[in-house]
């Protein structure tokens, strides 16, 4: 493994702000997707149909791939590795800072609709 890779999963809260960073970036990327897909008349003018539900169905569970690893891959290793200790701080550190950062969105959220 490179050294700055080491030294990363070295530091649990350094690790749960980077995986919840890679998680808040790929949900960004989605609600871009939406957005545009939106823009650009993406579903059927009248009315979902077949295809579009298997599209967004593929889509949530690519979505639950990625965020399962990106939340649950650190850990799942170092249960692997017999130490418990060590995956409960990473996951706990990961989902603290998951939490931190939603509640840092609702805010900017809540703060952009009063600003209107």
């Amino acid at each position: 493994m490179k050294h700055h890779v080491k030294k990363l999963i070295e530091k649990p809260i350094l690790a749960g702000i980077a995986s919840s960073v890679l998680v808040i970036t790929y949900c960004g990327v989605i609600a871009i997707f939406f957005i545009l897909a939106g823009e650009t008349s993406f579903a059927p003018v009248d009315g979902p149909n077949f295809f579009f539900f298997i599209f967004m169905l593929i889509l949530f569970v690519l979505s639950a791939a990625v965020c399962g690893v990106l939340v649950f891959g650190l850990p799942v290793y170092f249960l692997i590795q017999n130490d418990i200790k060590k995956a409960s701080l990473y996951l706990a550190a990961i989902l603290a800072a998951i939490v931190f950062f939603l509640v840092v969105v609702a805010n900017l959220i809540l703060l952009a609709q009063t600003i209107k």
